[in-house]
């Protein structure tokens, strides 16, 4: 346990000994929960890189609207431009 308290979850050894049995195990099952859920997201990612390599397509896990995202209205970045000028003016 010191191994992976000391590893994994990056604590002190100093600290290590200062938690108690039940903190170090609700550290490991967060841990445990954690890893699962990483591999289930990169298994869906696999499966897709597969799928869109085999079938000569491009579709994306989260759709049209993580583009949307990334897309900026001038008019709105010049209206938040010009309040923070004036904020700090």
């Amino acid at each position: 346990m010191f191994k992976v308290a000391t590893g994994y979850f990056g604590i002190s050894p100093f600290l290590y000994y200062e938690l108690t049995y039940r903190e170090l195990d609700l550290m490991m099952e967060g841990y445990v929960e954690r890893r699962k859920s990483d591999t289930e997201n990169f298994e869906v990612a696999i499966r897709y890189g597969v799928s869109n390599a085999l079938n000569g397509t491009s579709h994306s896990i989260y759709g049209d609207e993580e583009k949307k995202t990334n897309e900026i209205d001038p008019m709105v970045k010049k209206q938040e431009l010009d309040y923070l000028k004036n904020l700090f003016s």
